[in-house]
């Protein structure tokens, strides 16, 4: 998958999930059908928009460092491939101390 939603903290505690938070993927646990609250999508045979559920974790030890590389090395290839400042490359920024790939 290409699209992952991290947030690292000093490397050694990393949250992980993947779902994206748009109006046509919002839920409740009970994953009601129909649900007058969600958004409407015609094309469904309930007259509204799927029921989503995803899961996140937070890692710590190893597991949150090998994430945290992951997440570094993806933002400066992206960075990279699109002409466009990479967040340690600015000074005073606290990102300047991950160490270079």
């Amino acid at each position: 998958d290409t699209h992952i939603k991290t947030i690292v903290f000093d490397r050694h505690v990393v949250l992980v999930g993947g779902l994206d938070i748009v109006d046509d993927r919002w839920d409740t646990k009970e994953h009601l059908l129909p649900d007058e609250r969600r958004c409407k999508c015609p094309d469904r045979m309930t007259g509204y928009c799927e029921p989503w559920q995803d899961v996140g974790v937070i890692v710590d030890g190893t597991v949150a460092s090998d994430v945290a590389a992951l997440a570094y090395h993806r933002q400066r290839s992206y960075c990279d491939q699109n002409h466009l400042p990479f967040i340690s490359d600015v000074p005073g920024n606290c990102g300047h101390r991950l160490p270079a790939p």
